[in-house]
């Protein structure tokens, strides 16, 4: 048992989940565990930019297995938009971690991660994926790694 209050409450969340949902990759699990994940991420964003990060790649699969459930009229398109909200989310929490970096080496470690991010966003063909183009970030690390 955890002595951190935000961890024990997910941890049961998480276990009550798991007795509701035998598996993630129903449409219906995908979405439950989606949830569970960016609502922990959120708790976690004041006080553990890692964790909140690591929930939020967790919570980016469960949106690609709802984006597999597509069926046409623009589903497939909305959840690319969901995935890419995500990753934009764990870029920005990346590059936060940069500033608060220790050592050199982690925060190029964290730029280098939030460059990673907002690239394959920017790869994506349509990539005005939540309303934030993704050339802004991308010049900014580059110009920000470049001067390390």
């Amino acid at each position: 048992m955890t002595n951190d209050p935000i961890a024990a409450k997910f941890a049961n969340l998480l276990a009550a989940l798991q007795k509701q949902h035998a598996s993630a990759h129903t449409f219906e699990g995908a979405h439950a565990y989606l949830n569970l994940h960016v609502n922990w991420a959120d708790a976690l964003v004041p006080t553990d930019k890692r964790g909140a990060i690591e929930h939020l790649a967790e919570a980016e699969k469960h949106q690609w297995t709802i984006g597999t459930f597509a069926t046409g009229s623009g589903e497939g398109l909305e959840s690319m938009l969901h995935v890419h909200e995500l990753m934009a989310r764990q870029a920005k929490l990346e590059e936060s971690c940069a500033d608060e970096a220790r050592t050199p080496e982690q925060t190029r470690r964290h730029l280098q991660s939030a460059l990673a991010l907002w690239t394959e966003i920017h790869q994506y063909p349509k990539s005005q994926y939540c309303g934030e183009p993704a050339e802004p970030h991308l010049e900014r690390l580059n110009a920000r790694l470049a001067a390390r």
